[in-house]
């Protein structure tokens, strides 16, 4: 059983089909998002508590870094939240260097498969080599589909619908952040403490 928490639905919603999607096998995933930062590192150990099952959890964490160091977000998160858990599991700890958005930047023109009216130049891929320094890329995400109307086709409602159809090795290429959800659903391997080994 994996319990994903984040600090807002959408986020919740698009690492849930990433696990989904990277898992060999079909698996069962629960959770939720909050309503911001502040609702996630003060509820966050109650949910995981309160929906950590008998057998063997797995936790996945979910907080963007948005324009502050990755180490101390990842702090936060252990000091906040991972430190109050008394449930038995093995942690996760997902902190994307800007926002989670900026992994659909390693595949973006993946937004023609959702929206066909979205024209996207043909060599878009490579403007964004690194997607995890494109800064707010939500709001770039906004500014790029805005169509002829001038009304934006993307709302992070539509987070889901990406993180269905975005290209996975391309994100694990090009976003380290990325990587360590995809080992700890492929491997088994935690990053908290450290890579302490195979999650049971």
């Amino acid at each position: 059983m994996y319990i994903v928490i984040a600090e807002d639905e959408t986020d919740y919603e698009a690492v849930k089909v990433f696990i989904e999607r990277i898992a060999p096998k079909k698996v069962s995933v629960d959770g939720c998002g909050f309503d911001g930062c502040g609702d996630l590192v003060n509820q966050g150990a109650r949910v995981l508590n309160t929906l950590a099952k008998k057998e063997v959890n797995k936790f996945v964490i979910v907080h963007d870094c948005d324009g502050h160091a990755a180490d101390n977000r990842r702090q936060l998160v252990i000091d906040k939240i991972v430190k109050r858990v008394t449930a038995k599991g093995n942690f996760c700890l997902l902190i994307p260097k800007e926002e989670l958005e900026a992994w659909f930047f390693a595949d973006i023109s993946c937004v023609t498969k959702i929206w066909s009216g979205w024209r996207v130049d043909k060599d878009i891929d490579k403007k964004y080599p690194s997607p995890e320094n494109v800064i707010k890329p939500k709001e770039l995400i906004k500014k790029l589909s805005v169509d002829q109307s001038l009304k934006p086709r993307f709302s992070t409602n539509k987070n889901k619908l990406l993180a269905q159809h975005v290209d996975l090795g391309k994100i694990e290429k090009k976003c380290p952040s990325f990587l360590p959800l995809k080992r700890f659903v492929v491997e088994g391997l935690s990053n908290y403490p450290e890579d302490i080994g195979a999650a049971a």
